[in-house]
């Protein structure tokens, strides 16, 4: 089967968990062409990239900018309106070049709009695999669906993805699923993780991708334990701290023998930490 395939790229997590998935369809003997944005097309490019049977494409996705820890809404509206011509653009181009070579049979979606709309345009079936449409699809108690950022969160999903032909949702909790079409699954995790084997050291992995936070690291280096942080966007020790590069052996050897974890956000490091 040829089937679209399309990657969030703001964080990384979709892009690990959209690589254990195709690199499955791969095996199978599909034939993937691949749209994606942000630095998860370096991801995947370098990992998949080299196979015969799959293409990618760098797209212009949206993205958040944050303020020390925090996501600035207005920040991140703004910056999204600046590029959209350039975007759109570019992304026109790509959906050319789709549409001349690639006869596609299918839609997978990794809560990206893209190949979303290429599929509802030509009409074809949207499989959504995402860990981000159980805040639509499943019940939830009272008290979290009062909550005003949950009712935003809420809004925000339920516009994202709207009528796939069905809706994969990773899950290590599983509330009672409300819509038709929904499937709860447990977390994809990539090999390395499978493979891995947790040994606790003494370090406490940090892992935070709003790389101009000025506060985090004075924090930490108040507490009485070592640090290993990664998505500050530098390297080196400070005391308690090692700044890490991105490295995706080293996360996971950081990882199997850390303690404890810290993060602001990310289900597939969730997934991996509740795995390990």
């Amino acid at each position: 089967m040829r089937i679209l395939y399309g990657v969030v790229g703001e964080g990384m997590g979709h892009a690990t968990r959209s690589r254990v998935v195709m690199e499955h369809l791969l095996a199978q003997g599909h034939i993937l062409r691949v749209v994606v944005s942000g630095r998860a097309h370096k991801f995947l490019q370098d990992r998949l990239g080299h196979h015969p049977q799959i293409t990618l494409h760098s797209i212009q996705g949206l993205h958040l900018v944050y303020e020390e820890n925090a996501v600035d809404r207005s920040a991140s509206l703004w910056s999204n309106l600046k590029h959209a011509p350039e975007s759109l653009r570019q992304n026109l181009k790509v959906r050319e070049t789709v549409l001349e070579n690639f006869d596609a049979e299918a839609v997978i979606s990794d809560f990206e709009s893209w190949a979303y709309f290429f599929g509802r345009s030509e009409g074809l079936p949207v499989v959504s695999i995402d860990n981000m449409q159980i805040i639509n699809r499943c019940e939830h108690p009272s008290e979290i669906r009062q909550q005003p950022d949950f009712q935003l969160a809420k809004l925000a999903v339920k516009a994202k993805l709207p009528g796939a032909w069905h809706y994969l949702i990773t899950s290590f909790f599983f509330p009672r699923v409300r819509k038709p079409r929904t499937t709860l699954i447990p977390p994809i995790l990539r090999p390395e993780i499978l493979a891995a084997r947790p040994d606790p050291a003494q370090h406490i992995l940090v892992y935070q991708t709003a790389s101009n936070s000025t506060r985090l690291l004075p924090l930490l280096q108040k507490l009485p334990f070592s640090f290993r942080v990664y998505g500050m966007g530098r390297e080196g020790v400070d005391g308690n701290i090692k700044c890490c590069a991105f490295s995706e052996t080293g996360f996971v050897e950081d990882l199997r023998t850390a303690r404890a974890v810290i993060a602001g956000g990310g289900f597939s490091l969730m997934g991996e930490a509740v795995h390990l």
